[in-house]
């Protein structure tokens, strides 16, 4: 888990940097004014490695639970587009209790953390793949938080009852 936690902040901290080279790199083109804002960057790069942290530990548990890299990838991309976001997510604006469904997963409040660290407005005001504002930044960190510990807590389980098993075979 450290390992994924280490590898998902070097992931952000790389797209972070990517970012910050093309907005310099725009704003000479455009002759604009360069801002940076510290700690919004430091608060937006903590919630990208969380998100990914949290993709990391879902999918571990699916590999746990397939035991197989393949099976894992599948279910993973399965699960968060093909149920999270396609199915509920899209779903979510046509009725009410897909709505309530949407607030609980994880891509749903993965999606809230940008708008509700956004100071500038602009995202909620913008129809964003990905970006909603179900929820506000301190209850979609809970949400994200209990998937984790649900999702970690089973993964961790898997794995030490199958090493027990394997053990006692041998």
């Amino acid at each position: 888990m450290v390992t994924m936690a280490v590898v998902s902040l070097a992931m952000a901290l790389c797209s972070f940097i990517a970012a910050a080279i093309c907005s310099t790199i725009f704003t000479a083109i455009r002759d604009a004014g360069f801002g940076f804002d510290f700690g919004g960057t430091m608060l937006g790069l903590g919630a990208t490695a969380l998100g990914l942290f949290s993709y990391a530990i879902l999918g571990s548990l699916f590999g746990y639970l397939t035991r197989s890299i393949l099976g894992a990838v599948m279910l993973s991309l399965g699960w968060t587009f093909g149920i999270e976001t396609l199915g509920i997510g899209m779903l979510s604006s046509s009725s009410d209790f897909f709505k309530v469904l949407h607030g609980f997963t994880l891509t749903g409040n993965i999606g809230s953390l940008p708008t509700a660290l956004d100071r500038t407005e602009v995202l909620s005001l913008l129809s964003s793949p990905g970006v909603n504002t179900l929820h506000s930044g301190l209850v979609a960190f809970i949400f994200i938080i209990c998937w984790l510990v649900v999702c970690a807590f089973v993964g961790i389980s898997l794995l030490c009852r199958r090493e027990v098993k394997s053990l006692v075979v041998v």
